[in-house]
């Protein structure tokens, strides 16, 4: 049988196995406790992942047009928005729907700009590595939840290492960084010491 990409199903039921529960065939109107908490920390951790940048959930120079008021609508699932350098004379900030012009007091924009965007996705819509790396942080959550006891958890310390890792190769791997540009170049070789805790990717 072909391998494929974790499904939240199967990231639930992972969390579930960490604490000695029964796996579920679905995620939809659940009532067990542990079943909705594997859900919390699922959606917590993805959410503290994607809020900063990585090569999966980032665009450089993306085009942000304007409306017939001349304002510039941000899209709901972007989290972080800045002007390249080209458009660095707008001081921009995320204001309610819209971006906003610190250093001109106002919302509407003379022509459309280009931003370097970050987005935050489903849990299906991640690549393979930041899945991974999501089901092992939400288990852990649920073992601390649950069980209470670092000595009961199936996954410890080690395993978190070893999601980080593997999280942090895949997007050394496709990532085409700017030594200039990219802050997370410089972050991703902190990130490897052997010392290197589960959080400090956030």
């Amino acid at each position: 049988m072909a391998l494929t990409p974790t499904k939240l199903l199967d990231a639930v039921n992972t969390c579930l196995a960490a604490v000695g529960e029964s796996p579920v065939s679905t995620t939809v109107n659940v009532q067990s406790v542990a079943v909705v908490l594997a859900l919390q920390f699922i959606e917590e951790r993805s959410r503290a992942l994607q809020a900063r940048s990585w090569k999966f959930n980032s665009d450089y120079d993306y085009l942000m047009g304007r409306d017939n008021d001349n304002k510039i609508a941000v899209p709901l699932n972007a989290v972080r928005i800045d002007s390249t350098r080209e458009f660095a004379i707008y001081d921009i900030v995320v204001r309610g729907a819209f971006l906003y012009d610190r250093t001109l007091k106002q919302y509407t924009f003379d022509r459309s700009i280009k931003v370097d965007i970050t987005w935050m996705f489903d849990f299906e819509d991640l690549p393979q590595h930041a899945r991974w790396y999501i089901t092992v942080e939400a288990a852990r959550s649920l073992q601390a939840r649950i069980l209470n006891s670092r000595e009961l958890g199936q996954y410890t310390e080690e395993d978190a290492q070893k999601a980080a890792i593997a999280f942090h190769e895949a997007e050394d791997e496709t990532a085409d960084f700017n030594m200039f540009r990219d802050s997370y170049s410089v972050n991703s070789m902190l990130v490897r010491s052997p010392t290197t805790h589960m959080f400090d990717l956030y």
